[in-house]
């Protein structure tokens, strides 16, 4: 698999969570998941508001992959470290809803342009 095919795949499950009823069941919720239901720390991240939310969200992930350009492998674990530690840490807020992915894409943005600083390529200090 390529790195465009796992973008391809994760765009086509957020865009199935944006219908009834798989955005019910995956928007992240405080309550619902203080009560159990802890699979929405992750989903939480692949749903959206609507679908204009969607394709900026979208949009940025791709630029972000088009730009990074990390290794499959690379950028799975990344995102989905990301979707947990984002919604976990959400826990820890006054939020009781919350959808969307703009926190993973300015993590996996500043994880990709830290790597790169540390690779030795000086241009991503300017990201």
């Amino acid at each position: 698999m390529n790195l465009y095919t796992l973008l391809s795949i994760i765009s086509v499950i957020c865009l199935i969570l944006q219908f009834e009823p798989m955005a019910s069941l995956t928007e992240w919720h405080a309550y619902n998941i203080r009560h159990g239901e802890w699979w929405r720390i992750v989903t939480g991240n692949l749903t959206h508001t609507n679908f204009a939310h969607l394709g900026m969200n979208l949009a940025g992930l791709w630029v972000i992959g088009f730009i990074f350009r990390p290794t499959v492998r690379n950028f799975l674990i990344v995102f989905i470290v990301l979707c947990a530690f984002v919604g976990a840490m959400n826990l820890f807020t006054n939020m009781s809803i919350y959808v969307g992915l703009s926190g993973v894409l300015h993590g996996l943005f500043g994880f990709w342009a830290l790597a790169e600083v540390f690779d030795g390529r000086r241009s991503s200090l300017v990201l």
